[in-house]
């Protein structure tokens, strides 16, 4: 009677081991999922944050493009106006900068 008592204990002994020993592989193989989840987490956040820098870059660059177009085209206009200016002037500004050294010779 003892004998199968104390093979009972053994046996119970045994099982509560195992049971012990799955819970702490259970939890072992848990904490690497959270670990794995979490390296998965922050390399989605991080992809994510690259493609919006990627995203804005490209918006800037496209603006700055069109402001330097833009740029261009004020550029070239306001060059062309000062130029026409200049070509309608430029004999007057030349006598009236004459009759002014001639004037002031006199005095």
């Amino acid at each position: 009677m003892e004998i199968d008592a104390i093979l009972k204990l053994i046996e119970t002994d045994e099982r509560v081991r195992k049971h012990i020993q799955d819970v702490h592989e259970e939890r072992r193989q848990l904490k690497m999922a959270v670990e794995e989840e979490k390296k998965q987490i922050s390399e989605e956040a991080w992809a994510a944050v690259h493609e919006q820098v990627a995203a804005t870059q490209k918006e800037l660059d496209e603006k700055i493009k069109r402001d330097d177009e833009q740029n261009d085209k004020y550029y070239e206009a306001a060059s062309r106006e000062l130029q026409a200016l200049y070509d309608a002037k430029c004999n007057e500004w030349r006598k009236e900068i004459y009759n002014r050294v001639l004037s002031d010779k006199e005095d």
